[in-house]
């Protein structure tokens, strides 16, 4: 029992050594480093298109069982995903119908269908990202939006697209010959967490429906040094950086990069090259392209498109876990792009960069249902009409002994008067 407690604290020991032996690497002779990250910004392009598929991948997995009871899948040994995303990869021989748009309770059924999987995104995209997730499988459908993809799992001739904003389903027929492999993925090692549908505002919600337990994750991580960013985004810039409160700011003619060194988030100002484009695929494209521009580097690696606002002109990226959104302790997520007035854009992104998943150590959490967190929310004196979308996701937190390790506890968020707050900040009464 004694050895088997100690292999804990030795793997984690042994994980802090090696980052700081490649911390001090980088510290002695940050020359070739600083190669390293001038070779990438010419490979910058080629990035994105690598990394492009997974990060407008679906992050959600919800089952219909054939008696309608509804799921969301996760797995600690695979990423789900990415699994089903492979079988998709074969599928052939397409041919693109619409159906209808549904009256709100025929568009549940459809939701609701059995025996069926239901791949999520948080927000809307079109066809013509789901092609490029694809290996551009769809490039020759019509480019329409949507953001629920239904596959049938007693049917191997259909999928279908949902639009929760239009209530409209459209049905992609073709071949599909890994339907197994994809009931396989889905009943091995596979979590099944209690879910239903519920509607509010006319908008489609999944709602956790009884208490379940949660794991704990802990990830070794690294911040990003200013002066990288501030070589790269304000290249020949010879002002010197001026400092106010917790912020540290540069600037040249055109660009202005600004640290605030509390939450280490960075704002970089740069003017528009061009228009921004008002097809959201396109719009969806250059955002990434223009993030994966700004050389965040790892962090490409684990951040999902989140949230596209189209009032706002903004588009949210966010690191994920097992399928669920990290809030850092800032509301901006790892990155986000935001369009200024059509003359400048905003870039707001995190120096912290996840790195090594290590053991936490810790036990699952226990997660209430999502009607008991919105009933405790009202009985606070949280206003129900400003309670929005309710999202289990987690939060990370730095631990106080170590520059290097953060834990990653799950969390409710919950999208208040537009804002997303946490859960357990809010019961606390310290919003």
């Amino acid at each position: 029992m004694k050895i088997k407690k100690m292999i804990l604290p030795l793997l984690l020991t042994v994980a802090v050594l090696i980052s700081i032996f490649l911390s001090m690497i980088i510290w002695i002779n940050p020359s070739s480093y600083q190669n390293v990250n001038k070779s990438s910004i010419n490979d910058s392009n080629e990035t994105y298109k690598k990394t492009l598929p997974s990060v407008y991948s679906p992050t959600q997995v919800v089952k219909n069982d054939y008696t309608g009871a509804q799921y969301v899948l996760t797995n600690q040994s695979v990423n789900l995903i990415s699994e089903i995303r492979t079988q998709m990869l074969s599928f052939s021989d397409f041919k693109f119908s619409k159906l209808e748009n549904f009256s709100l309770k025929n568009y549940k059924n459809f939701m609701n269908r059995k025996n069926s999987l239901m791949l999520n995104y948080p927000d809307t995209v079109t066809t013509n990202i789901l092609s490029r997730v694809l290996n551009n499988n769809l490039k020759d459908l019509p480019n329409v939006d949507f953001n629920r993809i239904l596959i049938p799992l007693d049917d191997n001739t259909s999928i279908y697209l949902l639009h929760d904003n239009s209530k409209t389903v459209y049905k992609i027929s073709l071949k599909n010959d890994n339907l197994n492999k994809i009931k396989d993925i889905i009943s091995k090692d596979v979590r099944q967490i209690p879910v239903n549908t519920y509607f509010k505002d006319n908008k489609p919600m999944i709602a956790f429906t009884k208490s379940f337990y949660m794991p704990q994750y802990s990830y070794l991580y690294n911040t990003s040094s200013q002066n990288f960013f501030v070589n790269r985004l304000l290249p020949g810039s010879n002002t010197p950086p001026k400092r106010h409160h917790n912020t540290t700011i540069y600037n040249d003619q055109d660009r202005r990069i600004a640290f605030n060194e509390k939450n280490h988030e960075a704002v970089y100002l740069d003017s528009m090259s061009s228009p921004a484009s008002s097809d959201l695929s396109q719009f969806l494209v250059q955002s990434y392209k223009n993030i994966s521009n700004l050389g965040l580097g790892n962090n490409l690696n684990s951040i999902r498109y989140f949230n596209y606002n189209d009032k706002n002109t903004d588009i949210t990226y966010r690191n994920y876990v097992e399928g669920f959104p990290i809030f850092d302790n800032n509301s901006n997520g790892a990155a986000q792009m935001r369009i200024i007035d059509n003359v400048s854009v905003r870039y707001t992104f995190s120096l912290d960069v996840l790195q090594t998943p290590v053991p936490s150590g810790k036990k699952d959490l226990k997660m209430i249902s999502t009607k008991q967190v919105v009933n405790n929310l009202v009985n606070l004196g949280y206003d129900t009409k400003k309670i929005g979308t309710v999202e289990l996701g987690y939060q990370s937190i730095k631990v106080g002994s170590s520059n290097m390790l953060i834990n990653l506890k799950p969390t409710w968020f919950v999208q208040y008067n537009g804002k997303w707050i946490n859960y357990n900040k809010a019961t606390q009464n310290q919003y």
